[in-house]
């Protein structure tokens, strides 16, 4: 396939939930006419560079599973966080996935110590052992700059 680059200039508040697809228009340069009306495509969009992002490991994420409608649309998720040596959970409001991470918008600060294993036997006030770096290697609540998908 071809690769064009244009300019998102419309697109339809939510998914089609069969196929998870959306509405979008676009314009894109087509002095040659290889583009017709109605064509589909993939579509890759950058959204730029969120500079400042508050992010956990995906693993941390306990996913909601009555978000959207009936959670006022929003995507939220339980994250279990460290503080003095016994477990809490907090209620988070989640923004964009990349790759191995997910960005935090409200419900928690930075620089807080997040469970990434065994949630599951967890519960607020749970005493917790941190194994392995204690935070080095993604296990704290960072923020950093990060390119959203």
């Amino acid at each position: 396939g071809e690769i064009f680059t244009g300019k998102i200039i419309r697109f339809s508040p939510g998914l089609q939930s069969d196929s998870r697809t959306a509405v979008v228009e676009a314009e894109i340069a087509n002095e040659d006419g290889r583009l017709m009306p109605s064509m589909y495509c993939r579509v890759i969009v950058d959204f730029g560079l969120k500079e400042n992002a508050l992010v956990v490991p995906l693993a941390a994420v306990i996913e909601n599973i009555q978000g959207g409608e009936e959670n006022g649309g929003r995507n939220t998720a339980k994250v279990y966080v460290v503080e003095a040596g016994k477990a809490k959970s907090l209620d988070v409001t989640l923004g964009w996935k990349q790759d191995e991470v997910v960005e935090i918008l409200d419900g928690m600060a930075g620089g807080a110590k997040v469970v990434v294993e065994g949630q599951a036997s967890l519960h607020d006030g749970a005493e917790v052992k941190i194994v392995g770096n204690g935070g080095a290697g993604g296990s704290a609540a960072e923020e950093k700059k990060n390119k959203t998908p």
